[in-house]
């Protein structure tokens, strides 16, 4: 270790014990198969849960229930009539209903009426079933956030797959040709991915990891409390750095300087439990659903490290969760993956003057801490990490920052500096077109799917507005990007979840990971 990192580990992690002596304690086949979706129980719309069970009524007057397909997968999607997105996908949408024959298309419509449902599948020619959620309950099982949001569901009900935001006709069938496989293939990979030593089912290596303190000795917060923007200018300053997430019309800020001493608090926002997490040696600020197979479950943090990451716990199974790729990592549920909820690290100036009205987690947590000291120090900028790391991958400085995004199995990284310099990146990466930009009011930066239907837009900046190819005028609002003029006027593209962390963390645990920045 250099410099920092050899004094670091006696001073960083003596102020956190100090400061915790004082803590309260704590497919050909299985489709054929005589198993029905009439099995399902109810769920959570988890990847890898049971897919919850409903009954609704559809454009046609007819019942549609999720139990009346015997054996078969199903493809579910969740819509508005009044979503831009959701109608220029539905071509796509359509067509992949035409051709792939041994998937049951299901459209349900997010609190809407029967009547302007059924004008809206008229128009646009849908060849499926589609159904009125009315009064949402449906969506709320599903833990649907924005729209649209596409399920795959495989032929004993499981959900093999949820994608929020827009889909096109290849990424559709391909994810669509992984139902009508086979269950026991899909299972077996599962099992594959999970190794079993001495009766300990894990997904890393059990030597790498790294005891440092007892469990809970870093508490989280189970109750957080919040204030409002003007009230936390007494304490909060400019430059701080905070985790911000919008959800539902909502926007909340969790400074970092509180989130050091805890790394984990249970929150529940719009009525959808979360999990916002904080890795301050990697710098990590992620937020999780933290609904496990159809239950809600509060994390703690564990005392342990991998690749100096934090592993978290369910109290439920004591499974420990690898904070940085949000799977299981140790215990009952290795191999199971956390949906990644989009946050952004950027500074309390840049969020209020965004969101004026935010809730601020407040210092009252219950806890005496000395929030507005670092107990790290220097660490951020030092050379060295805390503990060792498998991994070292030089192509970055080890704590430079960057935006990384995992899709089918694979991994890239954005190295922020470099999307700050450029302003935007249009990019593919298996198969998806995407978006990487930073975001003018935050400066983080952020990445979208840059397809509608059909379309694959390419952005560029022109006098600091953000353009289509057309000419069109869009705008980073929240977590999604909106067309403000142009042929797409009111269009929207969702954020795609994706991760900031310091290099270094990132490579130790994805090693094939692509890069992309800019030559010096």
């Amino acid at each position: 270790m250099k410099g920092f990192a050899a004094i670091g580990i006696v001073a960083a992690l003596m102020a956190v014990i100090l400061a915790s002596g004082c803590q309260k304690s704590p497919s050909e086949a299985q489709g054929k198969i005589a198993k029905t979706l009439a099995a399902f129980q109810e769920g959570s719309g988890e990847i890898n849960s049971k897919a919850p069970q409903f009954s609704l009524t559809a454009t046609d007057g007819t019942t549609v229930s999720i139990g009346s397909y015997s054996g078969k997968p199903a493809y579910i999607n969740f819509f508005t009539t009044w979503c831009p997105i959701c109608g220029e996908e539905q071509p796509d949408l359509n067509k992949a209903a035409t051709e792939v024959k041994d998937v049951q298309f299901i459209g349900v419509s997010i609190r809407e009426d029967l009547e302007t449902v059924s004008k809206y599948a008229k128009r646009h020619n849908i060849s499926y079933v589609v159904a009125v959620d009315t009064d949402g309950s449906v969506s709320k099982k599903y833990f649907t956030i924005g729209q649209p949001v596409h399920f795959f569901i495989d032929s004993e009900g499981i959900i093999r797959n949820r994608i929020t935001g827009p889909v096109n006709y290849e990424l559709l069938t391909s994810e669509l040709s992984k139902l009508t496989g086979s269950t026991r293939d899909i299972k077996e990979a599962e099992k594959d991915e999970a190794k079993v030593t001495n009766g300990v089912k894990h997904t890393i290596p059990l030597d790498e990891i790294v005891e440092v303190l007892p469990q809970d000795r870093i508490p989280a917060i189970d109750s957080p409390k919040f204030i409002t923007a003007p009230e936390a200018e007494n304490w909060l300053n400019n430059d701080e750095i905070v985790l911000g997430l919008y959800l539902d019309g909502e926007a909340r800020a969790y400074p970092e300087q509180i989130m050091t001493w805890h790394e984990i608090v249970n929150d529940e926002v719009r009525g959808k439990p979360l999990a916002i997490t904080f890795c301050p040696l990697c710098d990590t600020g992620i937020a999780f659903e933290r609904r496990i197979n159809g239950e809600t479950v509060t994390f703690g943090t564990s005392g342990k490290l991998y690749n100096n990451n934090l592993l978290m716990y369910d109290r439920k199974t004591k499974t420990l969760w690898n904070q940085l790729t949000g799977k299981g990592a140790v215990g009952e549920l290795a191999g199971q993956k956390l949906a990644v909820v989009p946050i952004e690290t950027t500074t309390w100036a840049r969020w209020k003057k965004l969101y004026p009205e935010t809730k601020v987690l407040s210092r009252d947590t219950g806890h005496a801490r000395p929030y507005g000291t670092d107990p790290y120090g220097g660490y951020k900028d030092s050379e060295g990490t805390l503990f060792p790391v498998a991994v070292k991958d030089e192509r970055l400085f080890a704590k430079a920052r960057i935006q990384g995004i995992e899709l089918n199995g694979k991994y890239k990284a954005y190295n922020e500096e470099s999307i700050l310099t450029v302003g935007l990146l249009n990019d593919n990466f298996e198969g998806r077109e995407l978006l990487v930009i930073a975001d003018p009011e935050t400066a983080a930066v952020k990445l979208f799917d840059r397809s509608i239907g059909t379309k694959v837009m390419r952005f560029n900046l022109s006098s600091g507005k953000l353009l289509d190819q057309t000419g069109g005028e869009w705008q980073v609002s929240g977590s999604s990007l909106k067309a403000v003029s142009g042929e797409l006027k009111n269009a929207e593209i969702q954020q795609l979840p994706s991760i900031g962390a310091f290099w270094f963390s990132w490579a130790a645990q994805h090693p094939e990971t692509e890069l992309w920045k800019t030559e010096p």
